[in-house]
């Protein structure tokens, strides 16, 4: 029992180690690769700039970046302010409220049960339109034509 419980220990150890490898490994190709935030990137070039300085290395390659870098963060700036830019993020409020609305429709629908209150029937709107919708066509029995 004891030589098991040591042995498993031993693997478990064994199994953190590995994963650490493969967090840090996956980590510097991320950042090689670029794929980080732009804060982030910002902060690496300027720790690597503080860091040629003081060794006595060129920096114009790390501030040409940085201007790149910049003149990016720039352009989305103008975007996010422009008129398209605010119209944009307009629309995915409505509609992100839209599709926030109609599960709390169906959830207060179920709350309110069989209650005939005013809000209760403003409320059963919305899932009565959406399973209206998608319900078979019934003849009216009035007219005998499909609804």
């Amino acid at each position: 029992m004891r030589l098991d419980l040591q042995h498993l220990l031993g693997n478990l150890g064994t199994r953190i180690e590995q994963n650490t490898a493969n967090f840090k490994k996956h980590q510097d190709e991320t950042i090689a690769q670029g794929r980080i935030p732009d804060h982030r990137k910002m902060e690496l070039l300027k720790a690597e700039m503080f860091r040629r300085v003081m060794i006595g290395q060129p920096t114009q390659a790390v501030l040409d970046a940085i201007d790149i870098l910049l003149e990016i963060q720039k352009q989305e700036d103008t975007y996010r302010n422009s008129l398209s830019g605010q119209i944009d993020s307009l629309f995915t409020l409505v509609l992100c409220l839209g599709i926030t609305v109609i599960p709390l429709s169906f959830v207060s629908t179920w709350t309110c049960g069989s209650s005939r209150s005013p809000l209760c029937q403003k409320v059963r709107v919305i899932p009565n339109a959406i399973l209206h919708e998608f319900q078979e066509p019934r003849p009216n029995p009035v007219s005998g034509k499909f609804n």
